[in-house]
């Protein structure tokens, strides 16, 4: 069965293949452009100057000639804005931080889809206003006051921010999107493309609507889609329901003057599915790898064309350490949020270590600071702490040294111990220990400088642990390791450079640290193109493959439910057309049924631990597969396992 990829190829040798050096191929993601890239080479038996292809984010940084700011240095220079507005009324960074990053998302949406910001804003102030509206005439409260000048103020936060932003040459994804939108035809005609081909969307935003029609009716561009009878043809099958509009509007816009490509896989081909129930994430994760070395055996080790999909990004860790060995060539394409990394517990321990010293643990008296038995023990005994300290050869006895220093204190009842005593314990069975121990324990004092170099410091003694071979390991701990390092040298660029900002507690360092951690993935991106492909199921967009083993695929996980990161309420997005929570659910069963298209054999996998919340429930794509699929294709097979 051909791929939508290897379609896609078909259509450019046919259609351009006399001037590709001036053609510009726009696909979802960045994963699908290495792929295509192997497509076209394989199909053109010449040398050949290769297209330009991009992801519709990098086409839109190109039309702009401009990247969009990174997330430290949004929230910076809002607050900055921010402060200005509000004067001495304006919150600390710490109760900044705690919704400013909501807001921007707001602000980022808003552009993305054309929306009138004030109207926006204004029934928003009005709808607030009238929840606190007492019938009975009493006075509002000073509380009841400053919420409502909240709300007012988020029209005025806007207008100035984004003034802000344009005088200082800066802007977010969303100001980008609506520059490339208002002048879409003008911008491309500046680069030296003679055709544009966007190829294999889904849903579009209000400025991806407008950039793709401009450019199709001005002759500049192809629209080419990826769709499936049994979706695209059933008016309640939300998976369909945005490939449904374009149809009508955008879908004659390629050189054949039709709808490309509508095909009829899912109710016509062979299917093997199976569906796996197990018990926890660990367990996924070893049904995962149990699932490869069947696979493996019976294919000889090829595991060309088969991917193994993490519908939930933190089973990453797990699955990786679950892979059977000797497996040979994987390749690792995805994001994983930073959160849920080793390291960064680790460093909040460290904060939490020096912060309760300067709290509780500094003397009167003296500058004498002293660290809490319980803070040092839990640092002790987490797993980057042995990254840190102990090379492959001291491994076990820096371990045990460690162990007896907390055993001691234990023994000795001792609940507080300075610096200079934790090093002289060491210094004594192990001088390499106390050196290192002496760069993570050195008292911050309070001061944020302090805080910095000394987790630069740690940052770098790790990785020449991982460099010079004193630890085995693997190359993703030094991607996790360098993303640290980024943050950390980014945090201290901004606030060496920042007029309008005066930090001076380590406790906002350590809140900004957070945020950071919280709102950024570490993509993982790699070249192979051989062997297993490990990705999230955005990367698996316009990719196909025969074998596909797709991990938690439970309700909650496909579709995501009901979250909402966001100011503005249901009703209100509704009316000035921003997604809600039902379009994200017809974004994910379109992701999840394009990927079953041209699949062979499928896995399903899905938890059945069921906590407090509920969870545990498998998605209502397997039912529906259950009960529509097999019931319109004889040629799909299920098979349930529990």
């Amino acid at each position: 069965m051909q791929s939508f990829l290897a379609q896609l190829t078909d259509y450019i040798h046919q259609h351009y293949s006399d001037n590709l050096s001036k053609l510009c191929l726009v696909l979802p993601n960045r994963r699908a452009k290495l792929f295509l890239r192997n497509f076209i080479s394989n199909k053109f038996d010449q040398p050949i100057w290769a297209p330009e292809i991009y992801s519709i984010e990098d086409f839109i940084a190109q039309l702009t000639d401009s990247e969009p700011m990174d997330s430290l240095t949004a929230i910076f220079e809002f607050y900055s804005v921010y402060c200005k507005i509000e004067k001495s009324k304006s919150q600390s960074i710490d109760d900044f931080l705690q919704w400013a990053p909501t807001l921007l998302h707001d602000f980022n949406e808003i552009d993305q889809y054309l929306v009138d910001a004030p109207a926006l804003f204004g029934y928003l102030s009005d709808e607030r206003a009238i929840s606190l509206w007492n019938a009975d005439g009493k006075a509002l409260t000073d509380f009841q006051k400053k919420y409502l000048e909240f709300w007012k103020s988020l029209s005025v936060y806007y207008a100035a921010y984004t003034t802000h932003l344009k005088e200082r040459h800066l802007q977010y994804a969303g100001l980008a999107y609506r520059k490339v939108a208002q002048n879409a035809i003008e911008l491309a005609k500046k680069k030296n493309w003679d055709k544009i081909i966007f190829a294999g969307f889904n849903a579009l935003n209000s400025a991806e609507k407008k950039l793709f029609k401009d450019l199709a009716e001005s002759g500049m561009a192809d629209i080419l889609w990826d769709a499936d009878d049994y979706y695209l043809n059933d008016i309640n099958q939300e998976s369909g329901k945005f490939l449904r509009e374009f149809k009508k509007t955008l879908g004659n816009y390629n050189s054949e003057k039709k709808f490309l490509w509508q095909s009829n896989n899912l109710l016509s081909t062979e299917k093997e599915i199976v569906i796996v129930g197990v018990a926890q994430q660990v367990g996924q994760a070893k049904i995962a790898g149990e699932l490869l070395s069947t696979i493996g055996v019976a294919n000889k080790g090829n595991f060309k064309n088969h991917a193994l999909v993490l519908a939930e990004e933190n089973l990453l860790m797990p699955v990786l350490h679950s892979l059977p060995s000797g497996m040979g060539k994987f390749n690792v394409t995805m994001g994983y949020s930073a959160q849920h990394l080793a390291l960064t517990t680790f460093v909040d321990l460290v904060f939490s270590l020096q912060e309760n010293a300067e709290k509780y643990g500094k003397r009167k008296s003296s500058n004498d600071i002293k660290f809490y038995y319980r803070d040092l023990k839990k640092l002790f005994l987490h797993p980057s702490f042995e990254l840190l300290m102990f090379s492959e050869g001291a491994s076990r006895s820096g371990k045990r040294s460690a162990r007896q220093f907390i055993r001691s204190l234990e023994k000795r009842n001792i609940l507080f111990i300075n610096f200079k005593n934790i090093l002289a314990f060491f210094e004594e069975s192990n001088a390499e220990l106390s050196k290192r121990m002496a760069i993570l324990l050195q008292p911050w004092k309070g001061n944020v400088s302090n805080c910095l170099e000394a987790l630069l410091a740690c940052f770098d003694l790790m990785h020449a642990q991982l460099t010079n071979g004193s630890i085995k390991t693997d190359p993703i701990e030094s991607e996790i390791l360098f993303h640290f390092v980024k943050i950390t040298k980014r945090i201290e660029t901004l606030l060496a450079e920042s007029k309008d900002l005066s930090i001076h507690e380590i406790r906002t360092i350590r809140s900004i640290f957070n945020q950071l951690v919280r709102s950024q993935n570490i993509s993982f991106i790699g070249e192979p193109l051989d062997g297993l492909q490990i990705m999230g199921m955005l990367e698996t967009r316009t990719l196909d493959f025969e074998t596909v083993i797709l991990l938690s695929a439970n309700e909650g996980v496909l579709p995501a439910g009901k979250k909402e990161n966001s100011f503005i309420p249901f009703d209100l997005k509704s009316i000035f057309s921003l997604p809600t929570y039902a379009d994200k659910d017809a974004i994910f069963g379109y992701h999840f049924y394009r990927l079953l298209q041209r699949a062979k054999k499928i896995y399903l996998v899905y938890n059945t631990e069921t906590d407090e919340f509920g969870s545990g429930e498998r998605s209502r794509y397997i039912t529906q597969l259950q009960h529509e699929l097999i019931a319109r294709n004889k040629e799909v097979k299920i098979e349930e396992r529990l």
